[in-house]
């Protein structure tokens, strides 16, 4: 049986900086602790918050774990005084002009762009705890979600994540196949949204395919090809029909 997790233990849980000896101890102890999920889980969100509030390249470099040992409004207070102390050219940029508003399709891309290469901390919510992601993301999307099956075109599920949404929220899940070529399957409520057929788009070689159904934004993102993906896609909306 493992021993109690302390709560600078599951800082370097979240972090990825346990032994590998005490990584599994403390990974078997979130399984039995659901709280103690939830914990990780509100913190993943508020990481993500930050990643889309300062894009990289923005002058602003906020370690992960920066946000454990606040509350959320201090940490906002701090994000304001730090890009003040930045030079306050961001935040003056962002008062006279308006920000870009990102499509579910780029928010996708952006999203997969930032967690398909991550070794650690691919997914917040492993395969394992399926259930658990299922109803952490319905509850929090509105609506029943589902991880489609891809097994039969050889890409397993790894696990999801929450994201943030223009005010709202996203999921994202992640499959790997055997030669550890990755994709996500990006969804996202999208209210009052008139539904559409497959739109392709490709991107500097990453593609994705995007559609709109039931209120409901879906967009699949790998490096594949077309056809790869296109005969992806048509199975994940077959399954979700």
């Amino acid at each position: 049986m493992s021993k109690a997790v302390q709560e600078n233990e599951l800082h370097a849980y979240f972090d990825g900086e346990l032994s590998e000896a005490r990584w599994a101890e403390v990974e078997q102890w979130v399984r039995d602790h659901p709280e103690a999920q939830e914990m990780l889980d509100d913190w993943a969100l508020q990481a993500a918050e930050l990643r889309q509030s300062f894009p990289a390249g923005e002058g602003l470099a906020l370690p992960v774990a920066a946000s454990h040992g606040f509350g959320w409004q201090a940490l906002a207070a701090m994000i304001a005084v730090a890009a003040i102390g930045a030079g306050g050219g961001w935040a003056l940029r962002g008062a006279v002009q308006p920000m870009a508003v990102a499509s579910p399709v780029q928010m996708a891309m952006d999203a997969h762009a930032t967690f398909v290469s991550e070794v650690i901390h691919p997914v917040e919510v492993r395969v394992e705890r399926e259930d658990h992601l299922l109803k952490w993301l319905s509850n929090r999307l509105g609506g029943d979600i589902q991880a489609p099956d891809l097994a039969q075109a050889g890409f397993s599920l790894l696990g999801g994540r929450l994201l943030p949404n223009m005010g709202l929220n996203a999921g994202q899940f992640m499959y790997e196949n055997q030669s550890g070529a990755r994709i996500t399957l990006y969804v996202a409520p999208t209210p009052d949204a008139a539904e559409t057929a497959f739109q392709f788009l490709d991107l500097n070689g990453l593609q994705a395919f995007y559609w709109v159904d039931k209120d409901m934004s879906y967009a699949l993102v790998g490096q594949a090809s077309k056809d790869t993906l296109r005969g992806l896609a048509i199975s994940v909306y077959e399954q979700l029909i």
